[in-house]
This record gives C-alpha cells, structure tokens and sequence, in this order.
C-alpha cells in the first residue's frame, strides 16, 4: 500500500505572522511564511498520499479563490490556535487550554479549503514543499503505517550503551560539550568518580593543567583519591580550579549535597563541568538513583555564581542512544540536529 500522511500541528497568529507551534514543550515556534505551506497542511487534514493529496490541492486552489481567508476572520486575541490533527481543524478559543476542553472548540473541517492563498505549485515544488514540512514533523505518517524495520525490536542491538559498534552516543556528545567548554579547563583538575585514562577519551589540551587528581568510590589504576562524594572532608577546601563529574550524579544518593561539596572544594571563580545522562538505560555502578533533567540539572547548581546549561540530541539519537547505536551509524547531520524536548545529555558549566 503506498504511503498515507496526514497533518498533525497547532497554528497560531500573531502580529509577527503565522507559525506552527508546539503545547506543552520548548520548541521554538516555526514560521510558516513559505507560500502555499498552510493550504498544504490543509491537504493532509485526513491521510492522504503524496498524489491524492496535489489533487486535493488542486482542487482546493479552484474552489478557494476569491474566498475570504479565515485567518482575517478569527480572533486571535490572547492564546487562540487552530488544530490541524486527527482528521479535522479546530480553533481552539483558549490555545493549548481548550485541547481538553469541548466547549472551546470550534470545528472548522466541514468549511475546507480554509486558508488562502493557493499559489501556483507543479507536483515537483508540491513534493519539495511537503518534505519541509514533513522533516518539521508538520506532517507525518498515518496510523498503521510507520516502518519500524530493525528498531522493531525488544533488546538493544548493543546492551554496553554501544562500546561494542563504536563510539556510544552520549559519549560523542560529551565531546562537543568539552570543546565547547574548554577555556574552563585549566589549573588543579579534579575529576569525581573517573580514572586518569579517562583524559585520553576527552582529548582536550593539558597545556593550562598544572595537577589532575581523580577520586573514585574504588581503588584501582589512574584513582588518587578513593572515598565518597558526599563527604565534604574528601577533598581540601578551595583547591580545585576545574571539577568534572560526568556521569556520576544520577548514581549520587544525594546529588544536592555533592553538588554543594563541589562549591566548597572550587576556588573562587574556579568551574564546575557536569553531565548527566537524560536518556540512558539503567547502569547500576553502584546503584543508579535518577535522571536529572535540563531544568533540575540547573537547580541544583542555583547558588553557584553562573551556570550555564547545554543540552545535546533530539529524537533519533536518543531512540539510537537506548537502542545502543554508535554515532558512527548515524550521519554528522543527524546527530547534529538539537530537539530541546529530547536531549540524550544534559551538561552545566557552573562557577563559583
């Protein structure tokens, strides 16, 4: 059966324009000033191919002109947003509010075609058009019809978060966010609950680094330092210029506490550079407490002087990150691509 999509957007206007938007998340808006993108979607109100949908438009481009376009009709004071999901298009008086509330809506299906204009399209910029939107996730597959392929499965295709194919994802991440970082690297190092050859995977310059202390939870090679973050009397005060601690929170019992430790164990103006894992399978090394997320990854470091937060990944990686796919398996562009509402990690840069 050839492929149906249909649309699955809100829309809301302003004096700035018109944009989809999204309830419920960080996503910045996305304006649609491309000629013909609304009538578009509008194409897609109910599943359709790639074909049926140009003749629907086709159509629709007749019977629209000279009609009024709704968007000069509608009051758009306030939150109001037009739906365009679930095989109809409702005006939604309160936005994001009236979703669950049917007093609020008015349908608006049976008026279609809605929007105008309808410029001149062949099938070509048709198609060019709809892959814009559908890459937006405007537009998507119908129901019954995505092709899960090999992701179709129970177990991951690497269960060592992908060591076993190439370089993990939250790893090739954590990269980015140390290049992005790297002018806080600098003087006495000290990094909680890693190992001296853990410098080598980071691959940053040492030419500012006058010490580098590594504490461990266990004895073993390239470990200074074995003891328990929680305790504020593991490292001296105001020693430290930079501390690391990657991967080590969501197993802290207490993270507010060693966050607060690593205050006191900073120099004046000295940086913290901390990533946790936001989509990651469980690692119980010794036992995995949380997952902190953007928004409680900053509070935790509220009293330190700036913080600065990054977050990396978006849908696919993160689906690749749990399935244990390498990022030598996806392109640059792929795991470029930032989707604020799916990060696979979460990263600050705090000073004291």
């Amino acid at each position: 059966m050839e492929q149906q999509y249909f649309s699955s957007t809100f829309i809301r206007k302003t004096a700035d324009g018109v944009a989809a938007v999204f309830g419920w998340s960080q996503r910045a808006a996305i304006p649609l000033d491309d000629p013909g993108a609304l009538a578009l979607l509008e194409c897609f109100v109910t599943p359709q191919t790639l074909a049926s949908a140009y003749q629907t438009y086709q159509a629709f481009q007749r019977h629209s002109s000279g009609r009024p376009r709704l968007l000069e009709q509608l009051h758009f004071g306030g939150d109001a947003v037009i739906q365009i999901m679930g095989g109809a298009v409702v005006y939604l008086a309160q936005g994001f509010r009236s979703y669950l509330e049917p007093e609020q809506q008015v349908k608006l299906t049976g008026d279609l075609p809605l929007f105008t204009p309808y410029p001149d399209l062949d099938f070509s910029e048709f198609q060019n058009l709809f892959q814009r939107l559908y890459d937006q996730g405007l537009i998507v597959p119908a129901v019954g019809q995505i092709d899960w392929g090999m992701v179709r499965r129970w177990s991951p295709v690497c269960a060592i978060t992908g060591f076993s194919r190439g370089t993990p994802i939250d790893r090739y991440y954590q990269r980015q966010f140390l290049h992005t970082v790297k002018d806080k690297i600098r003087g006495s190092v000290l990094e909680i609950g890693g190992v001296a050859k853990d410098r080598e995977f980071y691959d940053f310059a040492l030419e500012h680094v006058t010490s580098y202390c590594c504490v461990n939870l266990e004895p073993g090679a390239g470990v200074d330092v074995v003891g328990d973050a929680h305790n504020p009397e593991l490292v001296a005060a105001d020693t430290a210029d930079t501390v690391f601690i990657f991967n080590v929170l969501e197993h802290c019992y207490e993270p507010q506490r060693v966050v607060q430790n690593i205050h006191r164990w900073l120099k004046p103006g000295g940086w913290c550079l901390a990533l946790v894992p936001t989509a990651q399978r469980l690692h119980d090394r010794p036992a995995d407490y949380w997952r902190l997320l953007p928004d409680g990854l900053n509070y935790l470091f509220r009293n330190y002087a700036q913080c600065h937060l990054y977050t990396y990944g978006n849908t696919l990686t993160v689906l690749a990150n749990f399935l244990g796919v390498a990022a030598e398996e996806l392109t640059s562009a792929e795991l470029a691509i930032h989707h604020p509402d799916y990060p696979v990690i979460a990263c600050v840069a705090a000073q004291k």
